[in-house]
């Protein structure tokens, strides 16, 4: 089976899918010469207007970055203080959550030419408590992305765990195994894979009220390498074969989370 020229964009030349451009189309590449223009002749010097000489600068500016992002992480830290000193962090029984935010899925293989871009991602997990230090639970993380007529998705379902190192704080650290799937597809082509997989993830909540916390967070989630199947429809028949056998998926999800205890 040969493949079309242009199908969704996610295979690279070495699958034999490019063509290269003729010897005429080179040359007219390169008939045009530019020439370099004459230096411009220096501007003299004009001396600063009177009034603003002696402005004061700002404050703000003798700042370094770095220092400024920590007092801007210090001041967010004195705002929710108060609110969370009026609802500890007590952890036990049932609790779920779903968030929002933004993610890229990129499937990895030696022929793949994936251009998949940042787009929204969604996240909802469920599960018990085991001691003030440990949850699990079950979590499912989708991401989709659409460019031209191509649209890629992905998606994975885990087994997770959360350690919180300090108990009495709200940081946590998350670890899981499970599957992740991937899958782009056109009007007529379509490659997919799914593969056995982990993630990692951290992420803090701040408690808003005695059974509600809000939950920034970050995952990263990755899978072993296996098959990527290519299927195409002609003439409403379907063929299917296998293209690459080193296909993995790893994705990257960052939102917010609302989480209810």
């Amino acid at each position: 089976m040969q493949f079309r020229a242009s199908p969704v964009q996610f295979l690279s030349a070495k699958s034999g899918m490019g063509t290269d451009d003729s010897t005429e189309t080179q040359k007219a590449r390169h008939s045009i010469v530019l020439r370099r223009p004459a230096p411009l002749p220096p501007c003299p010097a004009v001396p600063p207007h009177p009034g603003l000489q002696h402005a004061p600068e700002s404050p703000l500016r003798r700042i370094p970055y770095m220092s400024r992002l920590l007092l801007i992480a210090a001041a967010m830290v004195l705002f929710v203080t108060p609110v969370t000193a009026q609802h500890p962090n007590t952890r036990q029984g049932f609790w779920y959550g779903f968030g929002f935010g933004v993610g890229s899925g990129h499937l990895n293989c030696e022929i793949c030419n994936d251009q998949s871009g940042t787009d929204l991602a969604a996240s909802i997990r469920a599960g018990g408590t085991l001691s003030e230090s440990w949850l699990v639970g079950a979590e499912l993380d989708g991401w989709t992305n659409s460019q031209d007529i191509a649209t890629r998705r992905s998606w994975s379902a885990f087994a997770v765990a959360l350690w919180y190192p300090w108990p009495a704080r709200a940081a946590y650290v998350k670890g899981g195994f499970g599957v992740t799937g991937y899958r782009a597809s056109d009007s007529v082509d379509v490659i997919s894979t799914t593969r056995p997989g982990g993630i990692l993830g951290v992420g803090y909540e701040w408690r808003i009220g005695k059974n509600y916390s809000i939950n920034p967070y970050f995952n990263f989630q990755y899978s072993l390498s296996g098959n990527l199947n290519f299927e195409h429809t002609e003439d409403n028949t379907v063929t299917t074969s296998i293209i690459a056998g080193d296909a993995s998926v790893s994705s990257f999800q960052f939102g917010v989370a609302l989480v209810i205890h």
